[in-house]
């Protein structure tokens, strides 16, 4: 003989011992409602043996509503798989144009998503917005350069061994510098520090956001979201 430890409460009508869980009392077999937390109440179980998961404590359930106590809950990345499918679809169009023969195909994709998959849905990653920033940087950098190389060319004198033009060579070099400034700042306030921001914001942030998500429930009776225990 050994002892089991398991979820029992009184009956609020008859005052005998039932499981939490129960919905129906087995001794005056009125309904009541199911509780997730109780307090464990040690009863004898006979002929059963000592090893294996007998003579332990049987563990609360961490899917239990903590709001309403219902057991009706579902993890939300259940939920989110469930209510959200790829679609895709393609068609073929014949038809005539100027007396000619055409043939047309079409094609589309997309995600369909119900509204419960919606409200669980996981935490979104930062993604970097800058655009054409790096491209419009390069353009820059291309700029200047070849703008630096002809004021330098005309400072020092063309190779067939002509006189130097200083008329225009300062403000060539001019130009040049504004560019490459204008296409550092675009490369360094655009591009890099939004990435960098992004990349910090992944590592970090979302990271533990999505670890949250996935021990996520939700009770489907009240609506309550919350977090299962470990």
């Amino acid at each position: 003989m050994s002892e089991k430890l398991r979820d029992e409460r009184e009956c609020p009508w008859c005052a005998e011992l039932i499981l939490a869980r129960a919905r129906i009392c087995k001794h005056c077999g009125r309904d009541v409602e199911p509780v997730a937390w109780s307090t464990k109440t040690a009863v004898e179980v006979n002929d059963q043996p000592e090893s294996g998961s007998h003579g332990t404590l049987d563990r609360i359930s961490t899917c239990a509503c903590p709001s309403c106590g219902s057991p009706d809950t579902q993890k939300c990345s259940v939920i989110f798989q469930a209510g959200t499918t790829m679609t895709a679809s393609s068609g073929t169009a014949v038809g005539a144009v100027d007396g000619r023969l055409a043939i047309g195909v079409a094609g589309s994709s997309g995600t369909q998503q119900s509204l419960l998959a919606r409200q669980v849905a996981p935490p979104a990653p930062k993604v970097n917005t800058a655009g054409c920033a790096p491209f419009l940087a390069l353009v820059g950098f291309a700029l200047a350069g070849l703008y630096g190389f002809v004021g330098f060319v005309r400072i020092i004198g063309d190779t067939s061994g002509g006189p130097p033009d200083n008329g225009g060579a300062w403000g060539v070099l001019a130009i040049a510098l504004v560019a490459f400034g204008i296409s550092a700042c675009t490369y360094v306030f655009a591009f890099r520090l939004p990435d960098n921001e992004a990349r910090q914001y992944n590592r970090t942030t979302y990271k533990a956001l999505r670890e949250k998500w996935e021990r996520s429930w939700l009770c489907l009776r009240c609506g309550h979201k919350f977090e299962a225990q470990r």
